[in-house]
């Protein structure tokens, strides 16, 4: 389980990174949610892995991955996308992938 990104009670802390971009904070977010929210020809491109968003208001970077080698800016998001979606309690971090600890 670890470094899977649940948010489970068993899970003591979320896991955090920095931005590539502004080097802000950034948090975990499962593959999934990315998936949701990026234009329909970029879907293809998240695959499954563990996300971070970037905590900056400011910065065009909005997800990339445990590398940082993919990165989705502002202009790959569909905002048009049911952004409620995302942040629905049945969306593991994890996307389902992990162990049954975290629901998965």
């Amino acid at each position: 389980m670890a470094g899977c990104g649940c948010k489970n009670k068993n899970n003591i802390k979320e896991i955090m990174k920095r931005c590539p971009l502004c080097h802000d904070k950034a948090h975990s977010i499962s593959y999934p949610a990315v998936k949701m929210v990026v234009k329909e020809e970029l879907k293809e491109l998240v695959v499954a892995g563990v996300y971070y968003a970037c905590d900056c208001k400011d910065c065009e970077v909005v997800f990339f991955d445990e590398d940082g080698e993919q990165i989705f800016l502002v202009i790959d998001v569909d905002f048009g996308a049911d952004f409620k979606e995302v942040t629905k309690e049945g969306i593991k971090s994890c996307g389902g992938t992990c162990s049954p600890v975290c629901g998965g």
